[in-house]
């Protein structure tokens, strides 16, 4: 599954459904991994500097972190 890519903005309910299957399997098969939040807010803020997310389009809080995240990364 890691190897799949599939735009989110394209699901429909049909493709929706197989991206479950897959989720459901990779899980079965234990292929998944726990995260903390601040590894979360790392790989976050990773995409908001490779530009793969707008910071602006996430909840207050997540944006709240990430942007100390990013703030904290940068030279003093």
């Amino acid at each position: 599954m890691a190897k799949k890519h599939l735009d989110a903005l394209h699901l429909d309910l049909v493709r929706l459904g197989k991206v479950a299957l897959q989720v459901a399997d990779a899980l079965r098969q234990g292929q998944h991994l726990r995260l903390t939040r601040k590894e979360v807010v790392r790989i976050l803020a990773d995409a908001v500097e490779a530009k793969l997310v707008e910071v602006d389009a996430l909840e207050a809080k997540v944006r709240e972190d990430i942007e100390a995240e990013l703030q904290s990364r940068r030279p003093a």
